[in-house]
């Protein structure tokens, strides 16, 4: 309710008069980087995350039964926790692009960002038989990667080793351990880190750090399989493989389908790749190809 004084005469007598207009607010959370908004959940993981926004994880998370969704938003920063990812949930499909995302786009950027498979099902079905006409990326961070993804890693944190196998129908299979094909940015990054760092920090601000060793794991699958990344035409640097191995079961044939590296398989003419390595502890295949830069 609006209260407006006015002047009623010319001897200055003045009286009130009131005027009532009901009206809507709406307002929308605008965020940056610096002003993002924090997911605490798993669910709020699932749902909160929206194309266009900034995303901060507060705690470690762990996704059953993932979906595998594309990354719109404009930043997700990991903060250094840890999401734990136990099975796949991939819908059939002609062709195939999963991971933690399916595909992050161009104007995304992905930070301090910790996959863990220690407690992953053994066996990732991609795809029922003959169900794959196209091609199949998968990452376990992202299946394609057009964006940033800057100081994130993918660990095996437990005390065993273990195997994890990786299954998919498709004539031609891109699977890297970090990303299945990079057409963007990928910096200050790791697979099979010996070991990890985890910082916690409380409502009063206080920081605790827990340092935890990883375990060896090994990843079995066919097609173009690298220990980072497969296929390559973006930028890679600062980043390495390390504490794990690869098993390509592909029958020898075609070498534009079946390529083993410990670091990228196929560097496309556009690719780069400066001051990163594969320290892997062992890559078996048919057929061994490609760049370890």
């Amino acid at each position: 309710e609006f209260k407006i004084k006015f002047f009623s005469d010319r001897r200055g007598n003045q009286g009130d008069y009131s005027i009532s207009y009901n009206f809507t607010i709406r307002f929308t959370v605008a965020t940056t980087e610096a002003t993002a908004t924090p997911i605490w959940t798993a669910e709020q993981f699932r749902t909160k995350i929206t194309a266009g926004g900034n995303y901060i994880l507060m705690d470690n998370i762990t996704l059953k039964d993932w979906a595998p969704m594309d990354a719109t938003f404009a930043s997700l920063d990991g903060n250094g926790k840890v999401i734990k990812i136990t099975n796949f949930s991939v819908p059939s499909s002609q062709t195939v692009t999963a991971g933690l995302f399916n595909t992050i786009s161009p104007n995304t950027i992905l930070k301090n960002v910790i996959v863990d498979i220690g407690s992953c099902e053994t066996t990732i079905m991609l795809s029922d038989e003959n169900t794959i006409t196209g091609d199949t990326n998968f990452g376990f961070i992202a299946g394609v990667n057009q964006g940033i993804i800057y100081n994130s890693e993918v660990i095996s944190n437990t005390s065993t080793e273990r195997t994890i196998t990786i299954k998919t129908s498709s004539t031609k299979s891109n699977v890297g351990l970090l990303v299945g094909n990079n057409q963007g940015v990928i910096t200050n990054s790791r697979v099979g880190t010996p070991y990890y760092e985890a910082i916690t920090v409380d409502e009063n601000g206080s920081t605790t750090s827990q340092v935890g060793k990883t375990s060896v794991f090994t990843v079995k699958t066919s097609g173009i399989v690298a220990g980072f990344v497969a296929v390559n035409s973006g930028i890679i640097s600062s980043s390495y493989f390390n504490n794990a191995n690869i098993i390509n079961t592909h029958i020898v044939g075609n070498d534009d389908v079946n390529m083993t590296a410990g670091f990228v398989a196929t560097n496309l003419s556009s690719g780069k790749i400066y001051s990163s390595y594969a320290k892997g502890k062992g890559i078996t295949a048919e057929n061994i190809r490609g760049d370890m830069t």
